[in-house]
């Protein structure tokens, strides 16, 4: 019988005046109406992806299934993740006659405002309630019956509009900065692209095609990657940390991201061996490279620059590269082989075994790889960090409003953060 964090008895002696303790199901309503036979050729099937997403299900899905026990969605309701992963996902429907068996579909019942609950089915709160009540080893899951049994503070209906409000415009702007790095990625790819088939503009006048590569310009040397490494090596694991030795951050491969970056506050604390302590050291400007690892959608072979984050390791499902540094730019090349993975390169050098895919290593070192002058290299370099230093600065902006929303839902819902007065000046 908790929410929001606290007991029912601690939450009706610190509600502000007009306040309320109700359960969800008091002022919520789950829409159990479903298809029919007759109808589900017309009736488009959201699967559970396109809530995972976060983007708009307008179009989405797939039309003449045998649906005929899915609810359908409406206009105005709060569609809610019903499967682990998805607990926190939710949606208001802007359109009409869409159906799924994975989704919880609630609608807001007098006294309650229906944006005003969807911001109260993301909050932390009834995150942890839903957590208390999965089910299930498969497809680990939340029901309804354990969800309306959640309590929340209910304000007043002009506060609860106000909250909903104050809450929507975060997440607006959340939406618009997350369209802006959606775009900037866009453009960074394309300039890549650009730069790696034409070169620094007005810098050539004549090219020549590549197998393996396409254009690039005439005066460009062409090598392996083999031939540019000075250090070439797989990572290591090691084992548990111990109270004794807490051991050092190694990444793995779910620790790179697909547009080349590395997240180091993913790495585990590993112990390793002196051995591998003194040898598997990555350095700025070391590459590290996903030799084993991808999914559906996220092709084996990520690579990422490691810049400024050390001391820190990489496991034995990637490997540690290193150039020649009087050859090759370290951070031309990884926007080179960053290029090669976009290209779909690494798709078609994958090896599937056991449910694991790999990388055609010999394959992979033996590709192409463009080589312009050190001058060149520096350029291309520095125009595409132009565009990734501005992604950074979106991302940072980004994080940045969701943890505002985040905090400033938890004091709103709570009561905590009292907008009684700003309600009733509207």
């Amino acid at each position: 019988m908790r929410g929001f964090g606290s007991e029912r008895m601690q939450f009706l002696s610190k509600l502000p005046g007009g306040w309320r303790l109700v359960q969800l199901g008091d002022v919520a309503q789950l829409r159990r109406r479903q298809v029919t036979p007759t109808v589900d050729q017309m009736t488009p099937y959201v699967g559970l992806e396109h809530i995972a997403s976060g983007g708009p299900l307008h179009g989405r899905g797939r039309a003449g299934e045998s649906i005929s026990n899915k609810t359908v969605f409406n206009r105005g309701d709060t569609l809610y993740g019903k499967l682990r992963p998805n607990l926190r996902k939710v949606v208001r429907v802007d359109f009409e006659g869409v159906c799924s068996t994975d989704i919880l579909a609630v609608f807001a019942r007098e006294p309650a405002d229906g944006d005003f609950l969807g911001h109260v089915m993301r909050s932390d709160h009834l995150h942890g309630h839903a957590m208390r009540g999965i089910s299930g080893t498969k497809m680990p899951r939340t029901s309804w019956s354990h969800l309306r049994r959640f309590h929340l503070p209910l304000p007043p209906v002009s506060e609860q509009r106000a909250i909903a409000t104050a809450l929507s415009a975060i997440d607006e702007a959340i939406e618009r900065t997350a369209a802006v790095i959606t775009a900037t990625e866009r453009l960074r790819d394309s300039l890549l692209h650009k730069l790696f088939t034409f070169g620094i503009p007005a810098w050539h006048s004549t090219w020549r095609s590549v197998p393996g590569l396409g254009m690039v310009p005439a005066d460009w040397s062409v090598v392996s990657l083999k031939e540019v490494l000075v250090v070439n090596q797989p990572g290591a694991w090691g084992e548990n940390p111990t109270p004794d030795d807490a051991g050092v951050r190694v990444l793995r491969a779910a620790d790179l991201t697909r547009d080349g970056r590395v997240l180091p506050e993913g790495a585990a604390w590993r112990r390793l061996s002196k051995r591998d302590l003194q040898r598997r050291l990555l350095k700025d400007g070391d590459l590290m490279l996903e030799r084993s690892g991808g999914g559906p959608g996220t092709p084996v072979g990520r690579v990422a620059l490691i810049d400024g984050i050390g001391p820190v390791y990489c496991n034995n499902f990637c490997q540690q590269l290193r150039v020649d540094t009087t050859r090759c730019h370290p951070r031309f090349v990884h926007h080179a082989l960053w290029h090669r993975y976009l290209r779909g390169v690494t798709v078609r050098l994958e090896r599937q075994t056991t449910g694991i895919r790999n990388l055609d290593y010999p394959g992979y070192l033996s590709w192409p790889l463009p080589l312009p002058s050190m001058k060149e290299q520096h350029a291309i370099s520095s125009t595409v960090a132009g565009c990734t230093d501005r992604l950074a600065c979106l991302r940072a902006a980004h994080e940045a409003k969701q943890v505002l929303y985040a905090s400033l839902s938890d004091l709103l819902l709570a009561g905590r953060l009292h907008l009684g007065a700003a309600a009733k000046e509207r």
